[in-house]
């Protein structure tokens, strides 16, 4: 359940209620927690309070009575018990959701008249005053059983209320924790995003816009309205009537989600795109929306990148569509997947879909179709062919000549993806060769026949050249219009020559850089004197073959270059350079590294120990070096073996339980655990988990905060505490118990010398030697004090163990046992000889008791780091969790003669010391390590 009884009932109001009852009835009320806490109580007796929880043997005998009870509670509806003092106590336990937490307590009276006799021989054999004590009995009331049943009813009635009292605030309590933890998640959502979030109260018109949405557009989240025109006010006019229609389809309940994209006006004045996603949360019985919440995501960067891309596809659609030549995209086995619509003209189709997924070859004759085989293997061995002559054939068979121009497009990794094609329909040019052979065979045999015909055949030749002059005009007309569409596009397209200079640019080039007059590119474009020291187009012109290379301007913008070969007229080789603008792209992609390099940062700096693992299996995925570190294992070790397989888990259940939150919340929190190392070792955790998608895959990243050190801390405080609790009472109240035992004592030697008390010396002798037992346990609790003085002298651990060797060795042969010693070199420590020898004796003396006859107790002292450390083992039985956990603590004590004082007196000196006491313990024995600091030691 996680609750105590005091979390449960509101303690001060039942304090109240039971003192007013008390005085109503004069019946003794109590309600105890589970430990027997007492939280409230009215009404004891003076008989219990000033007499019988005040003498040791008598309150004794009450705990004997209250555990009687505590062990019975549930064999019935209630108990009903006299204790040993002689009076009846009735208890009823607090059952809160089938759990135990408490007890409802009545009593302290009697069923009958008191035997006024049997109290008197309790008064006399405790030294109670006898007066005092029967007048305190004679106002205990005497109620029959009878009427104490009707009193047990009212008692149980009073149980079940408390009883759904405390269910009904465990409820609460559990349904505020609930409430509460789903708050923290959902600020965890809204923290961890990089959304905007809205919550709109449609009736008051009053919005909730978070930090992000301000931040979002620019304002601090005071400069917003908490309205509806905020949002209003902030819409792009042509995108309001479509985002208003969207929302009030879905405030009419048309749609289930509202979901729009639109431009919001920015504080700077700029419009910044917002993908807006949300749902009413509320509706009145009508089924008018009364909330609705949800969320404003930046999108402007998206919208930015796609407008660029549908530019740069636009142009690169321009150009193929407007190219007189056919023009394919064909794969590594030339089969076409992309063309123009000149390609379908000049092979007799209407549409470029009739011929999309054709073999480029098909449309070749039969007789070339072996050569252009071959070219297309060349062609992919040597990148680009040129001038490629075949026979074609249209959809109705005819036959015509092209010429054929290929290159390779490469992808990222260098290795060949697909073929471009460019197809010229050369009819009319091998016409016009036939035709001029045809002229030229005629004119010889006119030359050789008829020599006079010469003028006519000027005159046909003169119409010839108009013709050719014709061409050259329409020529002339499709360049114009190349050059046209080059200063049209949105992108750097010039060519440039091996000495750098730029002979053509477009329109774009020039308005970025100017018209190039002859200069160098390096001097135009980047202000250097000389060349850049990496040349992608030398690069080009080396390697003959496309070339695509990222590069950045001195003002920061980031072009992505295209490079292919280029051959003027006069056969002068350049480079076509195009040049696209990606720095918005770029810096996207920084910002996505940026995030994460910052992750992995965390993830491998961070002090606590991170895994990431899949949900299903628990395989680990991967680690921290604080995990490796912690754990001692290395990476390979880890990485692709789950928990279960290096056994990290000392209760697999715990691990289930924590996966099984994951499964059903996401994430757990704060859970304690054990884990265990690679040596073994056994260490305390907070682990910490939440689910996270990899891949589409579920797994959990976990975090686990190490505590065995703090645990540890915390144990030696709670005992140094006790230590001090326990100095503190024995400082206060030793010696006002020494004094009357000195007293007592001096009476009892002068009683044991007289003559009339011959007869009985050996009671006497037995008096002293208790008293005398009682005061060496006094002195034991002395030693306790807190404000002891210690008086440290520069001293050697190994001469003060020397020196008390033949102490502890006679105590050893008395039971037939060895003592073995081993003491490495050591230098000197600031210690209280008297205190050390003492700490010493106590723990051999507990080693030798805890042994059968024939064990050996071995002592031994070695440096450690920055301790001198003393060891006592013994090969006794030793000890379980329960002894271990208590040890220490004063009055605890395994042995049956022993005070329980000998260790926690061992710890009081250690910590005088500033030193440390461990304990490991086995079936095998136990061993002590006590660890000198070395900011002790005496300098030499």
């Amino acid at each position: 359940m996680g609750y105590q009884l005091a979390d449960l009932l509101d303690i001060p109001a039942l304090q109240q209620l039971m003192e007013d009852f008390y005085a109503l009835t004069g019946m003794v009320w109590a309600i105890l927690d589970q430990d027997g806490t007492v939280l409230v109580k009215a009404g004891w007796r003076d008989i219990c309070e000033k007499f019988h929880r005040c003498c040791p043997q008598t309150e004794f005998r009450c705990r004997v009575s209250d555990s009687f009870i505590k062990n019975h509670l549930r064999q019935g509806a209630y108990i009903a018990y006299q204790c040993l003092n002689g009076l009846m106590d009735y208890a009823s336990p607090i059952i809160v959701d089938n759990e135990h937490l408490g007890t409802i307590f009545t009593g302290q009276v009697l069923n009958e008249p008191p035997n006024e006799e049997f109290f008197r021989q309790q008064a006399r054999e405790y030294g109670f005053d006898q007066s005092a004590y029967l007048e305190a009995l004679s106002r205990v009331p005497v109620i029959p059983g009878e009427r104490m049943e009707s009193i047990m009813s009212f008692l149980l009635k009073c149980t079940r209320l408390l009883t759904s009292m405390g269910v009904e605030k465990m409820r609460r309590l559990e349904a505020e924790k609930t409430i509460r933890e789903r708050e923290e998640r959902l600020q965890l959502v809204l923290d961890g995003s990089n959304d905007g979030f809205w919550d709109w109260d449609i009736r008051k018109n009053e919005v909730y816009y978070s930090h992000r949405w301000a931040e979002m557009l620019g304002y601090s989240p005071g400069e917003v309205e908490p309205n509806f025109s905020t949002w209003a006010r902030a819409l792009h006019p042509d995108d309001r009537d479509a985002v208003m229609n969207e929302l009030k389809r879905h405030l009419e309940g048309n749609t289930p989600y509202y979901a729009a994209e639109f431009r919001l006006l920015t504080q700077t004045g700029e419009w910044k795109w917002i993908l807006a996603r949300g749902k009413v949360v509320a509706r009145d019985e009508q089924g008018y929306p009364l909330r609705m919440a949800g969320t404003h995501t930046d999108i402007t960067c998206r919208k930015h990148t796609e407008e660029a891309l549908r530019s740069s596809e636009e142009l690169y659609r321009s150009l193929v569509e407007t190219s007189p030549n056919a023009i394919t995209v064909t794969d590594l086995e030339g089969r076409i997947l992309l063309a123009n619509q000149r390609t379908a003209s000049m092979y007799g189709y209407s549409d470029v879909s009739e011929i999309i997924g054709e073999g480029l070859l098909a449309l070749i004759i039969r007789e070339d179709a072996d050569r252009a085989r071959l070219n297309l293997e060349k062609t992919l061995k040597e990148g680009v062919l040129r001038n490629l002559e075949y026979t074609c054939v249209r959809r109705d068979g005819s036959r015509f000549p092209v010429e054929c121009n290929s290159a390779v497009v490469r992808g990222a990794d260098g290795k060949p993806r697909l073929l471009i094609n460019v197809m010229t329909d050369i009819t009319s040019r091998k016409l016009m060769e036939q035709k001029i052979g045809e002229y030229h065979d005629y004119l010889e045999k006119l030359v050789e026949v008829r020599t006079n015909d010469l003028k006519a055949t000027n005159e046909r030749l003169q119409e010839e050249n108009a013709r050719r002059q014709h061409a050259e005009e329409a020529l002339k007309v499709e360049r114009n219009r190349l050059f046209s569409v080059l200063d049209g596009l949105p992108a750097l397209v010039y060519l440039l020559k091996p000495d750098y200079s730029i002979p053509f640019a477009n329109k774009f080039f020039w308005e970025r850089f100017g018209k190039p007059n002859g200069q160098p590119c390096y001097k135009l474009m980047y202000g250097r004197i000389e060349p850049c020291n990496v040349c992608h187009a030398l690069q080009v012109h080396e390697k003959d073959s496309p070339l695509c290379w990222d590069g950045t301007f001195p003002d920061g913008h980031t072009y992505r270059w295209h490079g292919f070969p280029f051959y003027d007229v006069d056969g002068t080789k350049m480079v076509l350079k195009f040049g696209l603008d990606i720095t918005n792209q770029k810096q996207a992609e920084t910002a996505l590294r940026l995030s994460e390099e910052k992750f992995s940062k965390a993830f491998r700096s961070s002090p606590d120990l991170i895994t990431i693992s899949t949900l299903e299996e628990g395989v680990y995925v991967d680690v921290n070096d604080s995990f490796l570190n912690t754990t001692g294992y290395l990476r390979h070790e880890v990485i692709g073996r789950s928990a279960t397989d290096l056994e990290f888990w000392v209760n697999p259940e715990e691990r289930d339980r924590v996966f099984m939150g994951v499964r059903e919340s996401g994430t757990v929190r704060n859970r304690e655990i054990t884990f265990r190392t690679k040596s073994g070792e056994e260490r305390t955790g907070l682990v910490s988990a939440d689910a996270m998608d990899i891949g589409g895959k579920l797994h959990v990243l976990g975090v686990i905060r190490d505590i065995t050190e703090r645990k540890r801390m915390q144990k030696e405080m709670a005992q140094l505490e006790r230590l001090n609790l326990v100095g503190q009472i024995a400082a206060s109240i030793g010696h006002e118990i020494r004094n009357p035992m000195t007293t007592v004592r001096g009476f009892l030697q002068v009683l044991r010398g007289s003559e009339k008390n011959l007869e009985g010396q050996e009671y006497f002798d037995l008096m002293i030697e208790e008293l005398d037992r009682a005061n060496s346990i006094i002195t034991e609790f002395l030693s306790l004090a807190r404000d002891k003085i210690v008086e440290p002298k520069a001293r050697n651990l190994n001469t003060i163990i020397m020196a008390i060797l033949p102490l502890i060795q006679a105590n050893a042969m008395v039971k037939d046992q060895k003592v073995r010693v081993g003491l490495e070199q050591l230098p000197q420590l600031l210690l209280d000889e008297k205190e050390i020898r003492q700490l010493i004796l106590n723990l051999a003396r507990n080693g030798l008791e805890a042994m059968p006859p024939g064990g050996t107790l071995d002592i031994r002292t070695f440096r450690e780091d920055d301790h001198i450390v003393l060891v006592v083992q013994d090969e006794g039985h030793g000890m379980n969790g329960e002894e271990l956990e208590k040890l220490g603590t004063p009055f605890f004590t395994t042995k049956e003669q022993g005070t329980g004082l000998g260790l926690a007196v061992c710890y009081g000196i250690a910590r005088r010391h500033n030193a440390s006491i461990d304990v490991e313990t086995s079936p095998a024995g136990t061993i002590f390590y006590v660890r000198f600091s070395l900011n002790s030691v005496v300098p030499s």
